[in-house]
């Protein structure tokens, strides 16, 4: 395994900021297949997930662009693998001096800090801690992490798509069907059913490494 979790998600991170450009040139540029074309980390509830975005006018289908997703996933776990160690440690220095930037805003202040606040971790140190771990995160983290969570066949990737139709093609979208595994949920009723019968996360309160109410922020 990881040495720590904050090895982890700070491979996780440079991983989708690599993500970004190598889509947008891939996917935008190369293959024109919409005009917004964007991928990269997301978190939601301390849940970290790697997202690619196509809103697309070319005629092809949401399975036929997941297709092209799938093979430029491809493409970019080469493109790590021949990363060279200059421009590995420029992207990372970049990278990290951006994070330790002073927020702007009290808007940027609240976005960076907000999960530490909810989820009772305090840890108002994980901007220092993720800067450093940074910039030791090697070629072969970033291709690990890929490996085995984000490539087809991965051994803990979980996949969810969603595919939105523009309101002239709604009608004659057709009816997919649920993958092995897994479950198709076709209006927000559907949704909210689904989430009622997930098990609750976060949860309600969760404490870093044991430590309660009463331990020091940091």
């Amino acid at each position: 395994g990881w040495p720590s979790a904050a090895k982890r998600d700070a491979a996780a991170t440079l991983l989708g900021r690599l993500a970004q450009a190598s889509a947008f040139n891939r996917l935008r540029t190369v293959e024109q297949l919409g005009y917004i074309a964007s991928a990269g980390l997301d978190s939601s509830g301390g849940v970290i997930g790697f997202t690619c975005l196509l809103q697309s006018a070319t005629g092809k289908s949401p399975p036929e662009l997941e297709e092209r997703v799938e093979a430029w996933l491809a493409v970019f776990a080469q493109e790590l693998r021949d990363l060279s160690d200059a421009d590995l440690a420029l992207k990372r220095e970049g990278l990290a001096t951006e994070i330790l930037q002073r927020p702007a805003s009290l808007r940027d202040v609240v976005s960076r800090d907000w999960h530490e606040i909810s989820s009772g971790r305090r840890k108002f140190s994980h901007v220092a801690t993720r800067a450093k771990q940074l910039r030791d995160v090697s070629r072969e983290d970033l291709v690990r992490v890929l490996e085995a969570h984000v490539l087809p066949g991965a051994p803990q990737r979980r996949l969810f798509r969603s595919r939105v139709y523009s309101p002239d093609l709604a009608a004659d979208a057709p009816a997919d069907a649920a993958p092995a595994g897994g479950v198709v949920l076709r209006s927000l009723d559907e949704l909210r059913a689904f989430k009622r019968g997930r098990d609750l996360w976060p949860p309600a309160k969760v404490w870093d490494e044991g430590a309660g109410p009463e331990a020091p922020a940091h």
